[in-house]
């Protein structure tokens, strides 16, 4: 069917769309007068993952950005880790390599002292800041901290009395 379609010049958008997909992942149309082998399909889609993941590498090869990203991931697969909390937006900037390290700063600032600030042993690269630095603690977990603490503070920064205070005059 799809050789007398393409033979006859009928361009309908199934005949373009698939040559082009035949040409751009190498897989050989099937007849739809024949019967279908045993595991054709399963053969046709890991050809096109292979097609796919090889793109994917070249154009990550040519993103200078993207050099520490295509070092440790190796197949296109989603990401769990990302939860739209600032811990998880600072190591999405690392994978990325735009965390905002003295290293990085140096690039545009020539006078800015690369050490850690932290520790004072190393440069602060984005490997230092992730694996290496002693100088970094680790914060409370959010169950142990005082939520009153936060909103004391912002209220004191603003020259408002505490909740308190105004709780009581009403």
């Amino acid at each position: 069917m799809h050789k007398y379609i393409y033979l006859r010049s009928h361009n309908t958008k199934w005949a373009t769309r698939t040559k082009i997909l035949t040409e751009r992942f190498g897989v050989e149309t099937t007849q739809l007068t024949t019967a279908p082998q045993a595991g054709q399909r399963h053969k046709v889609r890991e050809r096109v993952r292979a097609a796919e993941l090889e793109r994917w590498r070249t154009s990550a090869q040519t993103k200078s950005a993207l050099s520490v990203y295509r070092t440790n991931k190796q197949a296109i697969e989603p990401e769990r880790f990302f939860d739209n909390s600032r811990g998880s937006s600072l190591l999405s900037e690392a994978r990325g390599g735009v965390l905002r390290t003295r290293s990085l700063q140096a690039k545009y600032t020539p006078s800015t002292s690369t050490t850690c600030h932290r520790c004072g042993a190393a440069e602060k690269t984005i490997k230092h800041v992730v694996l290496e630095c002693t100088g970094l603690q680790p914060g409370p977990p959010l169950e142990q901290m005082n939520p009153n603490v936060g909103g004391y503070l912002i209220r004191s920064s603003l020259k408002c009395p505490p909740a308190d205070a105004s709780s009581s005059s009403t």
